[in-house]
């Protein structure tokens, strides 16, 4: 473990089973580099101070934007919502940080958006000269293949393949398990049910 001090004090927005996903995410890569200090969630539907998993509510989104010098991660699973809080976040002008897990494979030439929420689970896998946007959720067990483009806002669940120079646009959802082959195009805010195949 490393040896430096924590330095980013962190609010998770959303408590439900992401959130929660997303506190195992953190306490996880702090085990191998200490570096957040997780304060507690953001939850407008639960009362302020209700604890999940030992850790309180701190208010609503409208409260925590006036806290300082915090840094925040959406772990929200609706790809629509998930850019809504994005963009009030960045009109508040409140910095997001990048979560990945310490067993993640991401290729040297991905191109990743510093500081834009991005959340890659375990046992993941990114290829060379795949391009990813701001406030992307990868989960575990996905693959993604070389030469992809994955929109900001969009949620690749657990299980999925995307095969070479697959395209996503913006505020996608792609279910579980589902298999995308090479160069399709996935269109602006589409839903692929879970087992979905694009061959």
């Amino acid at each position: 473990m490393s040896s430096q001090s924590i330095t980013k004090q962190l609010i998770i927005i959303g408590a439900g089973g992401l959130g929660r996903e997303v506190l195992d995410l953190v306490q996880l890569i702090n085990k191998f580099d200490r570096q957040f200090q997780i304060l507690g969630f953001s939850d407008d539907a639960l009362p302020k101070g209700f604890l999940i998993n030992g850790y309180k509510i701190l208010g609503s989104l409208a409260e925590c934007m006036q806290m300082q010098q915090v840094q925040f991660v959406i772990a929200i699973g609706n790809p629509s919502i998930r850019l809504k809080v994005y963009e009030q976040l960045r009109n508040h002008q409140k910095e997001l940080i990048n979560l990945i897990h310490p067993t993640a494979q991401l290729s040297s030439y991905a191109g990743i958006e510093p500081n834009s929420g991005f959340i890659l689970f375990g046992n993941t896998f990114i290829g060379p000269n795949t391009k990813i946007g701001a406030n992307v959720l990868i989960h575990t067990n996905t693959v993604i293949g070389h030469d992809s483009v994955i929109g900001s806002h969009t949620m690749v669940m657990q299980s999925c393949v995307l095969n070479g120079m697959v395209t996503v646009e913006e505020a996608v959802l792609i279910g579980p398990s589902s298999v995308v082959n090479g160069k399709h195009l996935i269109r602006k805010s589409s839903v692929l049910a879970a087992g979905s195949k694009l061959a």
